[in-house]
């Protein structure tokens, strides 16, 4: 407590915030910089994967054959999560009934199975997305059969 009322322990709190002021003063440029050309990149592949999505949608809407393969597709995609989501969990229930391995196999089974259903679940948004463009390029097709009647 006597350092507080040292003049010493106040100049250098004021010199050491000053340094601090001034290398926030150097870094805020070079920080916004970076963010904004992050951001750029991220914008950029965005519309990038929007005027994909589009294009599909265009090039779906008016390709019957096209739809009944991507509907095959999502339904292969639905079939194969449930599938890989059941051996997961199976995976996982074999640790309850092996109670005699050793720890590191039994964390090393449960890692399997949790990757097992981390992967059906994103095979599962595979399919949902295959889905909602068919049903946009479906949505499209009628709206603009409608407009045309």
């Amino acid at each position: 407590m006597d350092q507080l009322t040292s003049l010493y322990w106040w100049v250098s709190v004021i010199v050491v915030g000053v340094l601090v002021s001034l290398f926030a003063a150097y870094l805020k440029p070079r920080t916004d910089r970076f963010i904004v050309s992050i951001s750029a990149r991220y914008r950029k592949r965005n519309e990038k994967k929007v005027r994909a999505r589009v294009q599909k949608i265009e090039t779906l809407r008016g390709n019957p054959h096209e739809q009944a393969m991507l509907a095959i597709s999502a339904n292969y995609r639905h079939l194969n999560s449930i599938s890989i989501l059941l051996l997961g969990v199976s995976v996982m229930l074999v640790t309850l009934f092996v109670s005699e391995a050793n720890s590191w196999v039994r964390f090393g089974v449960l890692l399997f199975g949790t990757i097992t259903i981390v992967i059906a679940f994103l095979e599962m948004l595979s399919g949902m997305s295959k889905r909602q463009i068919l049903r946009e390029a479906r949505q499209a097709a009628a709206s603009r059969l409608n407009a045309s009647q």
